[in-house]
Parts: C-alpha cells; sequence; structure tokens
C-alpha cells in the first residue's frame, strides 16, 4: 500500500477544497491509501511513515502560509538533515488571489519556497503536468494553483479548472509513489576505473620516478 500525505494550512477553506481536489486524484490510483491532515494535526512520524508528502498552502504575501514554513523549518529540519526522506516523493499546490497569489506575482515563489525544503531532504520531486485543461492553470511550472474569484454570492471560490487540475497533480504524484514503492532507487555501483587506464596511470607514474 502506498500512503500520501497531503498537508495543509487553510483559513478560509479554500485551499482545503484544492487539497481534497488532490486527495481524490491520488485515490484514484490502486492501491493508494491517502492522509489528509492541516499542518496542526500532523507529527514528525506521520511524514517520516509516508511515501509522498504534498503540500499545500495559501499564498500570503508571495510567500507560504507561515504555520507551514513553520512546521518545515522547526519539526521537520531535523528528519530532512538525517537523509531519511531520500527517495520519497514531494510536491506542492497552492491558493490564492490577487495582488499576491496569482502565478507570476507571488505563487511560483511560495511554491519554491516549500519546494526548496524538499529538495532539501532529498525528496524526488513531481512537477505539475504540461496538460493543464484550463489555460489559466498554467503558471507555475511546479504545481497547480488556484486563482480564486468572487462567485455569485460575494464570497471567493477556486477559479474555473482548479479541482480538475488539483485531482490530475494528485493523480501523478501517487503514480510515482507507487512505481517508487514497487522498485525503488538503487545505489550506484562503486565506479571501478578501466584497465587500460590503470596501466596509463602506472606508466605515467613509472615514467615521473624515472625522471626525477
Amino acid at each position: 500500500m502506498t500512503t500520501v500525505l497531503i498537508l495543509y494550512a487553510s483559513s478560509l477553506g479554500n485551499t482545503k477544497r484544492m487539497a481534497d481536489a488532490v486527495a481524490e486524484g491520488a485515490r484514484s490510483v490502486e492501491h493508494t491509501m491517502v492522509r489528509l491532515q492541516t499542518v496542526d494535526q500532523t507529527a514528525i512520524d506521520d511524514v517520516w511513515a509516508c511515501d509522498a508528502l504534498v503540500l499545500g498552502s495559501p499564498v500570503r504575501q508571495g510567500a507560504a502560509d507561515a504555520r507551514l514554513r513553520h512546521f518545515l523549518e522547526n519539526d521537520c529540519e531535523r528528519l530532512m538533515l538525517s537523509g531519511r526522506l531520500a527517495n520519497k516523493v514531494g510536491a506542492v499546490f497552492t491558493v490564492g488571489a490577487h495582488p499576491h497569489g496569482r502565478y507570476g506575482d507571488g505563487a511560483e515563489i511560495a511554491q519554491l519556497g516549500m519546494l526548496r525544503a524538499l529538495a532539501a531532504g532529498g525528496m524526488t520531486i513531481v512537477s505539475g503536468p504540461c496538460e493543464w485543461r484550463n489555460a489559466t492553470m498554467r503558471g507555475p511550472y511546479w504545481g497547480p494553483h488556484a486563482c480564486l474569484r468572487i462567485g455569485e454570492d460575494g464570497r471567493e471560490v477556486l477559479q474555473d479548472g482548479s479541482i480538475e487540475a488539483g485531482q490530475l497533480h494528485g493523480y501523478r504524484v501517487a503514480q510515482v509513489a507507487r512505481s517508487f514503492k514497487h522498485q525503488p532507487i538503487a545505489r550506484p555501483r562503486r565506479i571501478v576505473a578501466w584497465p587500460r587506464m590503470a596501466e596509463l596511470f602506472s606508466g605515467v607514474r613509472a615514467h615521473l620516478r624515472s625522471v626525477r
């Protein structure tokens, strides 16, 4: 069974809706268990136990949510530096509105900040796919970003195409994590010099000794 942990921070419910979409896409992959949790509910052991970690955050003034950053920088730092996250799968998504949450003026910076933390732990990053159905979802290359718009009732709602993008992202993450689970990356064999090269270097050393 492949475990996908979707860890998010949400204040108004918009990021949670996007997280639900990512979870739905991940669950569509066979033999996948999805754990959907807020950052406040998550312990280090949850991160260690998962096969894939997906981070979701609202964009706040060009950065990820402070609660998520605190968790990564403080709670997870020792785990990441230990190398115990190497070969796990990592991915991100964001939600935001103008002026700090559209791709190109905040979302990409926020996503890169989260991805930098995952990469520091040696995780394998799953970026956003090229086949976004909605052209407005082609902003950051790193993961889906759901822009917000004002709905008919005057409340903020996710832009059309956001749910589909989240589902596709979750599906891709689960597929990659499942592949890694069944066939983990092998450690490289020790590189041995070619016999001919060894002979050449031996001859060079002998020549240098003779001319001293």
